[in-house]
């Protein structure tokens, strides 16, 4: 396995263009910069709306044996199951077995951000750090007089193709029914946590399911609505109590730092670039590749505003979470602080309650 002739042989060259070939096509765009010999790899499609990022590379042979150790430990990480048979099938024009390496490789860069293009030194050490860091834990919380059924925290590995390595769920299990709360994608790195997602993959349609999604509106005592612009009342109360149950969670663990990355310039980019080589190829016209672009942009930013508004909507429930920067002030993640000098107050008891039982777990556990 040679992970730099991969990356700098077939991933640069068709990140250049916008296509990375994996057996299938990927739409996968930046450009590459190594700075100590001024090689310059430019991506040069011009895609109306589209963030192309350059991968600056300072200290290239740090970054080759980073990289080289990311690929090592993420291809012990996802096993076979993790890749479809074509992936796992997949030879280069030399007719070398490339396919797991080089996915791994451009579903490493689809997770960057600004910063991290900038910096990828510090990217790779966080991700090595992510794969480092996980471990694959089962709670059980007890009961939950609020929701009205036993709860279950688990953290366990993510799918290669999502944003982390790392999801963290809880179930609930009354009698036969279950019910999964939404997923929260996670990283650690040092002493910080890093949330990139809150996503519900799960269908619940038993009673529990039923019961619970109406008791999850007692996450509405204790808000007072302000009128701000993003106003914090518009959240998803399973999203919320989830998040209200992980960040009481990390905090057990000891972790006060919490960064929220807004955009991932990578995945951003993928549909315009597929809705844009559609137009070039006739298939859709003027006005529908309009319409695409517009609707793809009012669903990113209300997925983003989603998000940040959750863990805002959290700070108006308790006394020690702060926020330490707004996405775009210092850079491009929403910041925050759990301040443990405060004794923890909250306005809540549904989310009191959560957070409790979680505490009374946590207690006892370590990093």
């Amino acid at each position: 396995m040679n992970v730099t002739k991969i990356f700098y042989e077939e991933i640069v060259p068709e990140a250049m263009v916008g296509r990375v070939s994996v057996y299938f096509d990927f739409s996968v765009a930046f450009s590459t910069k190594i700075v100590e010999d001024n090689t310059k790899y430019p991506c040069n499609i011009r895609v109306p709306g589209a963030i192309i990022p350059t991968l600056i590379i300072k200290n290239k042979e740090l970054f080759d044996s980073l990289l080289n150790e990311y690929v090592i430990k993420a291809m012990d990480f996802y096993d076979d199951n993790s890749f479809y048979e074509e992936i796992l099938n997949y030879k280069n024009k030399d007719g070398i077995l490339v396919g797991k390496e080089k996915l791994i490789l451009m579903q490493l860069f689809t997770n960057a951000t600004v910063e991290d293009f900038n910096d990828p030194i510090s990217f790779l050490r966080k991700r090595i750090a992510f794969i480092n860091n996980h471990v694959d834990k089962s709670l059980d919380l007890g009961y939950s007089e609020m929701l009205g059924a036993n709860l279950e925290l688990i953290t366990m590995k993510d799918t290669l193709n999502n944003e982390t390595p790392s999801e963290f769920v809880i179930r609930a299990t009354c009698d036969n029914d279950k019910w999964i709360s939404p997923r929260v994608k996670y990283g650690i790195d040092n002493d910080t946590i890093y949330i990139y997602a809150i996503q519900n993959d799960d269908k619940n349609d038993t009673q529990l399911a039923k019961k619970i999604n109406r008791r999850l509106y007692k996450v509405g005592e204790g808000f007072t609505d302000k009128g701000e612009a993003e106003n914090p009342k518009d959240i998803t109360a399973s999203f919320l109590v989830t998040l209200n149950m992980a960040i009481s969670y990390f905090r057990s663990l000891g972790y006060e730092k919490i960064v929220v990355p807004s955009i991932l310039p990578v995945r951003w980019n993928a549909k315009k670039i597929i809705f844009n080589n559609k137009h070039k190829k006739k298939k859709i016209t003027d006005e529908k590749l309009d319409l695409l672009s517009h609707e793809l942009e009012v669903i990113q930013s209300n997925l983003t505003n989603k998000l940040i508004r959750t863990f805002l909507r959290l700070t108006c429930h308790y006394n020690n979470l702060m926020v330490d920067s707004f996405p775009y002030e210092l850079d491009s993640s929403l910041r925050m602080h759990i301040d443990n000098e405060k004794r923890m107050e909250c306005n809540n008891k549904l989310l009191l309650e959560t957070s409790e039982m979680v505490n009374n777990k946590g207690n006892n556990l370590t990093k």
